[in-house]
């Protein structure tokens, strides 16, 4: 606003700004009751009375102060050059002969396809390399930022995220560091929390879980947490395996949520670092059965093209694996058997008178 603002009219309160936003904005940020209309106008109105009594001294340091216009979605961070100014002219002297060369590099590989939109964005990019070089710390930056980005759309492919299982397997830590130091401090005093009252149906105190190997830790850092660590043992045959299910299938599931894997093994009676590696030996034979499926299930479609690539012209190399698998061929590095050293010959007798006492015929 160039012209005194001894009397404002109501378009050029609607169009001063104060830190880029309207004054309006900023006056009604609060005013009480942000859903009634009525009130917002009312306090409105007796802020520009109150201005027009003072003189209108604040809106007029504000005029002149802030910059009144609007920034839109991007911040401009200078002044906009004239039309036909040097675009490097603001630059010091070494770094306008090193983007001007830039520019003229790029220029040359657009040549005669030149229009002014890309003539501006190559001009933004020549400044750009030159006041912000390309180096190693860039590139790093880049790929940080890029795996990152994989990382996340990978997630959100599968459908979960691990920061989830970790966030609710310390939030149940948490939760039993305050119900120990609440107990500590209050005694019997206190209500019991969920995990205590789980414990006690449990029928385990705190002297009994002393000592004991904890392994809960680990089992919710795997992918599934515990359901799936419950889902190997039941393939197991072991008699621990069996007795810690039943002892687990018997716990309501609204205290399941509460427990882990260590408090029920130590209800159980059983070690939990022997669970554990019961629970690891299931994984890995439930893989190896999955993996053998999948080998068998899958065998007659590689055959298949197998012996397509065989009989074409140059299956050179598939033909020789296809012989090699069926028998017909000795496996690849290894030699055939020699014959022995006197097969295909006999031993002759011939009588003494002859000379001789034995000729080797073929």
């Amino acid at each position: 606003m160039n012209r005194p603002l001894s009397a404002i009219d109501d378009i050029q309160w609607e169009h001063l700004r104060y830190r880029g936003a309207p004054i309006r904005d900023h006056v009604l940020l609060d005013p009480g009751d942000p859903t009634g209309p009525q009130l917002k106008d009312r306090v409105w109105q007796s802020f520009k009375e109150r201005c027009a009594a003072d003189g209108n001294v604040l809106p007029q340091l504000i005029a002149h102060l802030e910059p009144q216009d609007d920034p839109g979605m991007f911040h401009r961070r200078g002044p906009r050059k004239r039309k036909g100014d040097d675009p490097f002219g603001d630059l010091l002297p070494h770094q306008r002969i090193e983007a001007e060369a830039k520019f003229k590099r790029f220029c040359e590989k657009w040549d005669g396809n030149l229009p002014s939109w890309r003539r501006a964005i190559l001009i933004g990019v020549a400044r750009r390399l030159t006041l912000r070089p390309v180096n190693s710390e860039w590139g790093k930056r880049m790929r940080r930022i890029k795996g990152g980005v994989n990382c996340q759309r990978k997630y959100r492919q599968v459908g979960g995220h691990p920061l989830m299982e970790f966030n609710r397997a310390m939030a149940k830590r948490r939760i039993v560091i305050l119900d120990t130091e609440m107990d500590d401090k209050h005694g019997s005093e206190r209500s019991p929390s969920p995990l205590q009252a789980a414990r006690k149906r449990l029928g385990l105190t705190s002297e009994q879980l002393r000592g004991v190997n904890r392994v809960a830790r680990i089992v919710e850092s795997v992918p599934g947490g515990m359901e799936a660590v419950i889902d190997g043992l039941r393939w197991s045959l072991e008699p621990d395996a069996h007795t810690f299910l039943q002892k687990y299938d018997s716990i309501p599931a609204a205290d399941l949520q509460w427990l882990s894997i260590d408090e029920i093994c130590v209800a159980a009676g059983l070690d939990p670092q022997r669970l554990f590696r019961l629970a690891v030996e299931e994984a890995i034979d439930v893989s190896l059965a999955g993996t053998k499926l999948l080998i068998a299930s899958s065998l007659i479609g590689v055959t298949k093209v197998m012996v397509k690539n065989a009989l074409a012209p140059k299956g050179f190399r598939d033909r020789r694996m296809f012989l090699e698998g069926v028998g017909f061929l000795p496996p690849k590095g290894t030699r055939s058997p020699k014959p022995p050293r006197n097969e295909g010959r006999t031993l002759v007798k011939v009588p003494a008178s002859s000379g001789g006492a034995r000729h080797k015929t073929g």
